[in-house]
């Protein structure tokens, strides 16, 4: 694994240098992704969910809408503080045209086992989204498909799917910064995923500190064997049907000052089921466009 990463790297880096001497439409971007993310702890029979922040230093090529990025997650507590999984993600988007905004995206993620992070088979995520632009509430529609293998070799599946609106405001040349854009928006959010993942649309499940409550209400993730402290763990039974999960109510920002890019995002998401507590979301990413 540690070769193809660093192959993915050098290839990167090279696809850049060439692409800055052929194009003005390709560019290299790298920065840091900061969010959070349960660890667990196992004792006896109990299982304690608890949050850390994680960090996701990464480096992206662009060329005329195509992408290619790499980057490795870091957690900074639970019992192994350190990598616990490295991301390939290959893409297309296209942001720029007057009636819609793309999205399309492949990602693998590769998993380094460690014992902070709870277990998940899905290691391949297919993700499209498609937003309309010029309305005053645009609707944007998004899905993935997350799929893998368990311990057993058998095939596991995830979908997720959210639907809604948002509303886009923006301004240039001001102050401090080139441009700024905020879109707040509200979604309604379902799926048919069983497992803690690391999904792009299934972060209300695995990214927030009521983790434990989503698994105990909904079978999902995966819960810790006889009492183990090593890492050996049972595979939930996967639960299919399709459910509405959640309202969400997010805030995208995306802050330009010359090269630099600073993009904070936040989510609030309000359960449909009423045993479930409201939970919250963010994340901020810092970028240099070379």
């Amino acid at each position: 694994m540690k070769q193809l990463i660093l192959t993915v790297c050098f290839y990167l880096f090279f696809l850049a240098l060439h692409a800055q001497a052929q194009s003005q439409d390709s560019k290299i971007q790298a920065g840091i992704q900061l969010s959070t993310t349960p660890n667990l702890a196992i004792t006896n029979t109990d299982t304690v969910y608890s949050n850390s922040l994680s960090l996701a230093p990464f480096i992206r090529f662009f060329d005329k809408g195509f992408s290619l990025k790499y980057a490795p997650y870091l957690i900074s507590g639970g019992t192994a503080p350190g990598v616990y999984m490295h991301t390939v993600t290959a893409g297309y988007e296209q942001y720029d045209k007057e009636i819609l905004n793309l999205d399309l995206s492949y990602t693998h993620f590769f998993f380094t086992q460690n014992p902070s992070i709870p277990y998940t088979p899905l290691n391949n995520e297919f993700f499209g989204l498609v937003g309309f632009k010029n309305l005053w509430l645009a609707p944007v529609v998004s899905a993935n498909l997350g799929f893998g293998k368990d311990e057993t070799g058998q095939e596991q599946a995830g979908f997720n799917a959210a639907a809604g609106f948002n509303h886009s405001f923006s301004s240039t040349g001001q102050h401090l910064f080139s441009s700024i854009e905020v879109d707040p928006s509200i979604l309604i959010n379902g799926s048919s995923n069983a497992f803690y993942s690391f999904l792009t649309s299934s972060k209300y499940i695995s990214h927030n500190k009521n983790y434990g409550s989503y698994i105990k209400s909904n079978g999902r993730g995966r819960r810790a064997a006889g009492g183990t402290t090593t890492g050996t763990v049972t595979t939930t039974e996967a639960v299919n049907q399709f459910v509405l999960n959640n309202v969400e109510l997010n805030v995208y920002s995306d802050f330009m000052a010359h090269h630099l890019e600073i993009i904070p995002v936040a989510s609030l998401y309000f359960p449909l089921e009423k045993t479930l507590p409201v939970s919250g979301y963010w994340e901020v990413k810092l970028a240099y466009d070379f």
